[in-house]
């Protein structure tokens, strides 16, 4: 998953969990693994095998 590098409160929880410095700045070429999410951090639509993040999920 890319980094949501145009919402800064959103980015800063993302950078804090997956323990980067705080002034890490990732770009759009940087990306995050599915397994940082728990499994009711994406929408689970029928028929769709992608995993889609829900807007307001971090990394835990």
């Amino acid at each position: 998953f890319r980094f949501p590098v145009k919402n800064a409160d959103l980015l800063k929880k993302w950078i804090a969990a997956i323990g980067e410095d705080k002034d890490f700045q990732p770009s759009t070429a940087n990306r995050i693994c599915h397994l940082y999410f728990e499994i009711s951090d994406f929408f689970d639509i029928p028929g769709i095998r992608r995993n889609i993040l829900k807007y307001d999920k971090f990394p835990t």
